[in-house]
């Protein structure tokens, strides 16, 4: 064998292994995930731009739980909003993919009229921080033309289908309820709690459980049809009396002798016709003949003087 082809294949192998770890190395993009929540109300007021020496916040009202981030609706207008940021949120290129985003009720926290409530996400156009219950005037810029409607899911928590272009500054929930419609929902403040699903893949919390299904039917047992289908019986004229009539059961596959081959292909002893079983009785009298003439003319030699 020449060296130079061994040579190339050496070559290529080392090369394989050189090129592995590169690929081995490369970095999976992150999970999209909920990594902050911000929350502003109508009832704060605005500080910013006056010279205040501190900020001057007032608090949530009393019927806010603690600790949650409140969309709510006075009279059908809108008296807080919440906004959500994602990382791994990607280029906001517009794919067909969709982002299921799974929001929670605050723990302990039950919701106000949210039977009623129509809550929609607007994706935010500008990069924002969090904010705990600041003024509704410093709340980031959305672009509600483009909102998607949430679904209130029966143990409160609200999901929303988007998607990926809708993530990359994060979403803006808003109430969009005709007066005098007055509701509050006080969605958590943990992010963590947050449920992202893209691609069956789930992120954060679980997306709520559909309500579990009713007893399996049982199953119906039905025996299989035969492959052999038995002609009908031929009742032969004359029988006598006592004998069944009835057919003989046909022969299954599995009681017949298989000759298979190496392939898989049965193979069929050769039928000798009766002329060939003939011929061959003959010949083999011939050639018996043909000895024992030959025998006796030795014989007759040996005794001839």
């Amino acid at each position: 064998m020449s060296t130079r082809p061994l040579l190339v294949l050496v070559a290529a192998a080392m090369a394989a292994v050189a090129a592995f770890p590169v690929v081995g190395a490369s970095a999976s993009p992150p999970a999209l995930r909920a990594d902050q929540i911000g929350w502003w109300s109508q009832a704060q007021p605005a500080t910013s731009g006056l010279g205040l020496p501190t900020r001057v916040t007032a608090p949530a009202p009393p019927t806010t739980p603690s600790g949650s981030a409140p969309v709510s609706a006075v009279a059908g207008q809108s008296s807080s909003v919440v906004a959500i940021g994602f990382a791994g949120a990607g280029t906001g290129d517009a794919t067909a993919e969709t982002v299921t985003v799974t929001v929670p009720l605050a723990a302990g926290a039950t919701d106000t009229n949210g039977a009623s409530a129509t809550i929609a996400a607007c994706p935010i156009s500008a990069p924002w921080g969090p904010a705990d219950n600041g003024p509704m005037s410093e709340a980031p810029p959305a672009d509600c033309d483009h909102s998607s409607p949430g679904q209130r899911q029966p143990e409160g928590a609200w999901r929303f289908e988007l998607v990926p272009a809708d993530l990359v500054h994060g979403v803006f929930l808003v109430e969009q309820v005709d007066p005098p419609t007055t509701f509050q929902v006080p969605f958590t403040r943990d992010t963590s709690a947050v449920g992202v699903e893209v691609a069956g893949i789930t992120t954060g919390a679980a997306p709520s459980s559909p309500p579990p299904p009713g007893p399996a039917a049982a199953p119906s047992y039905r025996a299989a049809p035969s492959s052999v289908s038995p002609g009908p019986a031929v009742v032969p004229a004359g029988l006598p009396d006592g004998l069944s009539s009835a057919a003989p059961p046909p022969r299954t596959p599995a009681a017949m002798p298989a000759l298979l081959g190496s392939a898989g292909s049965s193979r069929h002893l050769p039928s000798l016709p009766s002329t060939s079983i003939i011929l061959g009785l003959v010949a083999v009298v011939s050639y018996a003949l043909a000895g024992l003439s030959v025998g006796r003319r030795l014989l007759n030699q040996e005794v001839a003087p």
